[in-house]
């Protein structure tokens, strides 16, 4: 069945030299490469990682900054719009108190015109009461006007 003789021993020394030149010509330098593909690979996906350790820091620092920027803006907004309120509250504060003194300068000057205009009224008013009385009762009697009553009337009436 089986026989051992050369020809095996020089299939077997043949098939096992074609096993050792397979190895060295194919598959060392296959595996070599593939070994060198996988170390790439993994220095690729190292450096990845790095370079998104590193724009994910970039960002947040970026991110940070824009915060701290709008926050500062934001700042400078309440600070003008509290600075806009002042001015305008003095503003408002000087013209009422703008208003309030012609105001003041008007009544004055309202109370002025109508103390002239009372005392030009007595003297026509005097005479005014003298020529009914003489026209009703006559010259016999004068009535004794006092002029300090007469104003008083006068600015009652007013």
């Amino acid at each position: 069945m089986f026989e051992l003789n050369a020809t095996l021993i020089i299939f077997l020394l043949s098939f096992i030299l074609f096993i050792v030149a397979l190895n060295n010509v194919l598959l060392k330098p296959v595996s070599e490469v593939i070994e060198r593909r996988a170390a790439k690979i993994r220095g690729d996906i190292e450096h990845s990682r790095n370079s998104r350790k590193q724009s994910e820091e970039i960002l947040a620092q970026y991110q940070e900054q824009l915060h701290l920027r709008r926050l500062e803006g934001q700042k400078t907004i309440n600070e003008a719009v509290a600075e806009a309120q002042k001015e305008r509250n003095r503003q408002i504060l000087a013209v009422q108190e703008e208003g309030r003194i012609k105001l003041e300068e008007t009544k004055a000057s309202f109370l002025a015109g109508r103390s002239t205009l009372i005392d030009s009224l007595v003297a026509q008013e005097i005479e005014f009461v003298r020529s009914i009385v003489v026209k009703l009762i006559g010259d016999c009697q004068q009535p004794n006007l006092d002029e300090n009553k007469v104003r008083l009337a006068l600015e009652e009436a007013s």
